[in-house]
């Protein structure tokens, strides 16, 4: 995972966890792919969003 655009020291980690596979065509598996993918994207701007609101320390 490249770290590019993020400060030296920082990383993110995920995890995606897709239950019930068994049995479904690869376009159901990439479509549930897809949802979790836009979910995790979703959540990170909320984050950077209530991230920025933070007021910065004073140096």
């Amino acid at each position: 995972m490249s770290n590019q655009g993020r400060s030296p020291g920082t990383t993110i980690a995920g995890r995606i966890e897709i239950r019930d596979v068994e049995g479904k065509s690869l376009s159901e598996f990439h479509e549930a792919l897809d949802r979790e993918i836009s979910n995790m994207r979703r959540d990170l701007m909320d984050l950077r969003t209530r991230l920025l609101q933070v007021p910065q320390e004073e140096k």
